[in-house]
């Protein structure tokens, strides 16, 4: 019976650690996921606009694929160099006073032969 009594209390400790484990899980995958997504679009973007260097066309994709253009910063020349910042909305980050995780990207596009190469 004094069995019973420990794996209870113990069992009742563990839950809400492991919810918090699996909160963790789920924000780490979207920050993942949304900052991937970030720098393939930037990266489609550059192989767009690589070539007529347009600050307004480059904006208008981001807004297209739904990412902010408040902090964005394009630098022309021999490369064409993006960098922005979004916020996105944390779903169980809000528990412990996480509003919004912020992720960033900085891709410089450059011309290898005919190719368009990218730093990171």
């Amino acid at each position: 019976m004094k069995s019973r009594g420990q794996t209870l209390v113990l069992f009742v400790i563990l839950i809400p650690l492991i919810i918090m484990f699996a909160a963790f899980i789920v924000d780490t995958g979207l920050i993942y996921t949304k900052t991937e997504k970030f720098k393939s679009v930037t990266k489609d973007i550059i192989r767009v606009t690589y070539d007529n260097q347009d600050i307004n066309k480059i904006k208008e994709l981001f807004l297209k694929n739904d990412f902010e253009v408040d902090k964005l910063e394009v630098s022309f020349g021999d490369e064409l160099r993006i960098k922005n910042e979004n916020e996105i909305d944390s779903i169980f980050g809000k528990i412990l006073g996480f509003d919004k995780y912020k992720i960033k990207v900085n891709i410089t596009g450059y011309k290898n032969e005919d190719k368009i190469d990218f730093k990171e």
